[in-house]
């Protein structure tokens, strides 16, 4: 019996393209400002008969979300290095998790007659995205330690070819 060749060395994966990337980032800007015009002018969460009154304890703090990963997307479009994204990464999920948080504490949702069944399932729902976004937090943290430590490009250089100098 012959020996199999040993596994390839393990590389970080490629960024895609400048240009993809812009286009993914500028994406998220239109995204996150399409749900701010649904969510204050039109309709409006009033428009929405499962929300309830106690949205207006949260709307804030949403409004807050969708602004700031605008604003850091249109960062990106700009300039993304490697600890910038991470950065920015961590900074979004953060307000994404206290916005999780306070949706769950208020919970603001009219989910009809015979509710129980949905509204545990939503309160889960909620509350595993809240774990979830917190893993998030620590892993954009630890990659922009990385990033930091391993410099432009990671250890093997530059992860794309626009990314190289010229």
């Amino acid at each position: 019996m012959g020996s199999a060749a040993p596994p390839p060395p393990l590389r970080p994966p490629r960024r895609p393209s400048r240009n993809a990337r812009r286009a993914g980032y500028l994406l998220a800007v239109a995204i996150n400002l399409g749900l701010l015009w649904l969510v204050n002018v039109a309709p409006g969460w009033e428009a929405w008969p499962f929300l309830t009154a106690d949205f207006a304890r949260v709307v804030g703090f949403v409004n807050v979300s969708l602004l700031v990963g605008a604003a850091v997307n249109l960062g990106y479009v700009v300039a993304d290095p490697e600890w910038a994204k991470r950065l920015g990464d961590a900074v979004t999920a953060a307000i994404a998790l206290g916005v999780l948080l306070q949706v769950l504490t208020v919970f603001p949702f009219d989910l009809g007659p015979d509710r129980s069944g949905w509204e545990t399932a939503l309160r889960t729902v909620l509350a595993l995205a809240s774990v979830g976004t917190a893993i998030g937090i620590i892993a954009s943290l630890a990659q922009l330690l990385r990033s930091i430590i391993d410099g432009p490009g990671g250890p093997d250089g530059p992860a794309t070819d626009d990314e190289r100098p010229t």
